[in-house]
């Protein structure tokens, strides 16, 4: 199957990523035949580490309900709060869930728990030992059906270190995969004619 490269520009699709992981199809990477089949399925999960700032709860009584990141309601006859009303176009197609508990999250401090939000590992005390996260184990299942098996991708890269992580992805031994975090780098990875070589050009002059 021929890749097929295509345009888009660097800073709209990098607008907004913070942390993010991905298992990416795009149509125009494929070919007509590709495109004509089944879409393989896509997954992401996005950290927001210090969490999403709403309306102050004390000075904004009577809106606070109104800004919160779960719908007012239950099951499918539920209504958007101001922060979700963009999801409005795609309410057939996801759910929102909560009520939900990450036990092992909870016996280290919530703000620094993206060691164990995608694997429910034990990475409290110092006996430091992690597990595989769900992202990685969907890349084994699906990965193969897209141009690349899993992207993994933060503001600072790398790996970080033991509750300041930078990366949300382990492998099947616990151990961290480096995320990417140059802009530049990414795109033209991903999107140049060359792909990696475009970058290694573009140092080497």
């Amino acid at each position: 199957m021929s890749q097929k490269s295509w345009q888009l520009d660097r800073r709209s699709f990098l607008q907004g990523a913070g942390v993010a992981l991905t298992l990416p199809y795009l149509d125009a990477m494929a070919d007509s035949t590709a495109r004509s089949a089944e879409k393989p399925k896509r997954l992401c999960f996005m950290y927001f580490p210090n969490g999403c700032g709403i309306p102050d709860k004390k000075k904004f009584a009577g809106d606070h309900q109104k800004w919160s990141w779960f719908p007012m309601g239950q099951g499918t006859d539920y209504q958007f709060t101001n922060t979700l009303e963009v999801l409005e176009p795609h309410r057939s197609d996801i759910s929102i869930l909560g009520g939900l508990s990450h036990p092992k999250s909870r016996e280290v401090l919530g703000h620094i728990a993206g060691d164990s939000w995608l694997t429910g590992g034990d990475v409290s005390g110092s006996n430091y030992r992690n597990s595989i996260s769900i992202d990685q184990v969907a890349s084994k299942q699906i990965g193969q059906k897209t141009r690349y098996s899993s992207l993994v991708v933060s503001v600072d890269g790398g790996v970080g270190y033991q509750s300041r992580v930078s990366t949300l992805s382990f492998d099947d031994q616990g151990k961290p995969i480096p995320a990417e975090h140059r802009h530049r780098e990414i795109f033209e990875r991903y999107f140049s004619p060359g792909g990696g070589a475009a970058t290694r050009e573009r140092r080497a002059h």
